[in-house]
């Protein structure tokens, strides 16, 4: 896992922003960031779904409940960034 890739995934969590208004509200959210290094860890590692890991890293990190259409888009995109590293 290289920083370039973190960024990458860290920017797409940013546009999509599954918190909301209450992103500016988080302490050390860092646009992402760790949430990013999370989602990638499990991957490299055990070859988990994408969309699982995703699900559960903003669900556990934030306690909340995504919308699905917006987890399926997004969780193919980090897809898409990973297959091409």
């Amino acid at each position: 896992m290289n920083e370039e890739l973190i960024q990458s995934v860290s920017k797409l969590l940013q546009e999509w922003n599954p918190l909301g208004d209450r992103a500016s509200n988080v302490k050390d959210l860092e646009g992402y960031r760790y949430e990013a290094i999370d989602i990638l860890s499990p991957i490299s590692i055990t070859k988990c779904s994408v969309k699982d890991t995703v699900a559960n890293v903003l669900s556990e990190a934030f306690n909340l409940e995504l919308d699905e259409s917006m987890l399926s888009h997004y969780s193919e995109k980090i897809e898409n960034l990973i297959n091409e590293e």
